[in-house]
């Protein structure tokens, strides 16, 4: 480098850069968007809905209910191991203990934030990669005011917040957690 020894770091404005951030590293480039369609309007998600509300309608329209909720387990089990090996091989290119960091956790309360939608939990998503991304700046930016320990903590303390504010009003499927049995009413 000319004219210096050190590292040369341009600081981007704070928070255009972390909403960039957390907009297209947790969207995936709109293929979040093409979930929630597929969800919304395809025969597919409506089972995949019928069965979560009402099983027994979901049955008596000759939908397998045990295909349905297994399949549903296999695709959010595939998607779950997707985003791990991303964090081990892309975002990190490491493996480590604690990579995660209790972001399932914000997973768990992002599907109740968003009350089962697919719409308003990928709102929520982007809100807490917002947040995430912006306690990374905070960190980085050199006026630390409070501990990095605070900063870290702000995405998951808004998690709670949220939870804490909509969980009351929250409606869920009507036959969560209930096992289905065929033909029992």
């Amino acid at each position: 480098m000319a004219g210096g020894g050190g590292a040369f770091v341009q600081l981007q404005p704070l928070l255009p850069a972390a909403w960039q951030l957390s907009f297209w590293g947790f969207s995936g480039g709109g293929q979040n968007l093409k979930s929630v369609n597929s969800l919304a309007r395809t025969p597919l998600g409506l089972a995949v809905r019928m069965v979560g509300e009402n099983p027994q309608a979901a049955e008596g329209q000759g939908v397998s209910v045990l295909a349905v909720r297994t399949g549903a387990i296999v695709a959010g089990s595939a998607v779950m191991a997707v985003a791990g090996a991303f964090l081990t091989l892309s975002a990190f290119n490491a493996f480590y203990f604690n990579m995660v960091n209790g972001r399932g956790w914000i997973c768990v309360a992002l599907v109740v934030f968003a009350s089962w939608r697919p719409g308003k939990a990928l709102l929520g998503a982007l809100l807490f990669a917002f947040f995430d991304a912006l306690q990374l700046r905070l960190q980085q930016s050199g006026d630390a005011l409070l501990p990095y320990q605070i900063y870290l903590m702000l995405p998951y303390l808004l998690s709670i917040l949220a939870l804490v504010l909509v969980a009351r009003k929250a409606s869920y499927p009507q036959a969560l957690m209930k096992p289905y049995r065929k033909g029992e009413r």
